[in-house]
């Protein structure tokens, strides 16, 4: 039996989700936006991508981050929160995404808050969340947003 590659089990998870969630795009930038707050995937090789709208479709009820972005031919699985100033609530929301919602557990998980207030990675619940993360195999990744940020996927 063959082994199965890291695009066709990505393309076998997606086929179990809700289609209205998801979108596939293989542009060149993929942006994220909402309340003043922005992300952008720089996707310059234009690999096939998966954008999950995760709060509202995937999961519709309890804590849940706003969107899912996963790179098919590596399985590279970004979760992203995008608020206004709560950044402790939006890493909650992370947290509580990653362990809900993933297609597997051994590619690259970061989850990543864009938020307008900055809190210092000296924090001791910023310190313990990114042990939290770590214990998972997630990184964590704090942006402080007004203005573009990109990520090269």
């Amino acid at each position: 039996m063959e082994k199965k590659t890291i695009a066709q089990r990505v393309q076998e998870w997606i086929g179990t989700q809700d289609k209205a969630c998801i979108q596939e795009t293989d542009v060149s930038n993929i942006k994220f936006e909402e309340n003043k707050s922005k992300i952008t995937f720089a996707n310059s090789r234009k690999a096939k991508c998966y954008r999950l709208q995760i709060d509202g479709c995937i999961i519709k009820e309890g804590i849940r981050c706003d969107n899912m972005l996963i790179v098919e031919e590596t399985g590279e699985t970004f979760y992203v929160e995008l608020k206004g100033v709560d950044t402790r609530r939006a890493i909650e929301q992370l947290e509580e995404t990653s362990k809900k919602v993933y297609w597997s557990k051994e590619c690259t998980r970061t989850a990543i808050v864009v938020g307008k207030n900055h809190m210092p990675k000296a924090d001791t619940f910023i310190q313990s969340k990114m042990k939290a993360f770590k214990n998972q195999k997630v990184d964590l990744l704090i942006i402080k947003s007004p203005g573009e940020t990109n990520i090269g996927i």
